[in-house]
């Protein structure tokens, strides 16, 4: 394969694998042409600021199926998810097995079948989140347990007057291969909810102007989007 559907297809789940769970009737992948044009307008290395300075790696990939979910966070090893959606188009920067503990970004892109259905899912979005607060205690993946401390809030870049959700877990403890925090921004977009996740490593930290640049970063993104 040559061009854009060459680079589509790396890393891209455009089939049901052998063995795999079937996906429901009513959540077909959709046409060729549809995940190649959102492919163009969807997450680049180009805009990502350099203040963020993300690990080398590139997926993208596309999921159909009636349970998928945007997990907004975990609280003591239990799931806080958004409502249950069909369609998601995803891409991901700095996530590889080559490196231990990546800095990665991703931009997720849940597409429903209207805008007054996005509207229903964000309100589900949004009490959700108000959830993801307090100091929890989460598994390390080695026997033990690390500290969260899980914030919220809204941001000042709005979409069509509606603001963003940004959810912050910061992680204590956790050491190499441990758990890392994340900053993730939410946004309204039309017929879409659109999520950008900032990985880091703990030990470095986020300062304010790292998250601004994702909150601008996640702004640019849905702009874009709504645009084309």
């Amino acid at each position: 394969m040559t061009g854009l559907i060459g680079a589509v297809m790396v890393g891209a789940v455009l089939a049901t694998p052998a063995g795999a769970v079937p996906v429901p009737s009513g959540t077909p992948i959709p046409p060729t042409p549809v995940v190649e044009a959102a492919l163009k307008k969807m997450l680049t290395y180009a805009d990502v600021p350099a203040i963020l300075r993300v690990a080398p790696g590139w997926e993208y990939t596309v999921k159909a199926d009636n349970s998928l979910v945007q997990t907004l966070c975990t609280k003591d090893g239990v799931s806080i998810d958004g409502p249950p959606e069909s369609l998601l188009f995803q891409v991901e920067l700095g996530e590889t097995d080559a490196t231990e503990d990546p800095i990665s970004t991703e931009q997720k892109v849940w597409q429903y079948d209207s805008a007054n259905q996005a509207k229903r899912g964000w309100r589900i979005m949004v009490e959700r989140a108000n959830k993801c607060h307090g100091r929890t205690r989460e598994p390390d993946g080695k026997g033990g347990w690390v500290v969260q401390y899980l914030s919220h809030g809204r941001t000042p870049q709005q979409v069509n007057g509606t603001a963003g959700i940004w959810i912050w877990s910061q992680m204590k403890g956790g050491g190499t291969g441990g758990p890392d925090g994340g900053y993730y921004v939410l946004s309204l977009a039309g017929d879409t909810i659109q999520s950008v996740e900032y990985d880091y490593r703990d030990s470095a930290g986020l300062n304010a102007a790292k998250r601004r640049a994702v909150d601008r970063m996640a702004h640019t993104l849905v702009t874009r989007w709504l645009a084309n």
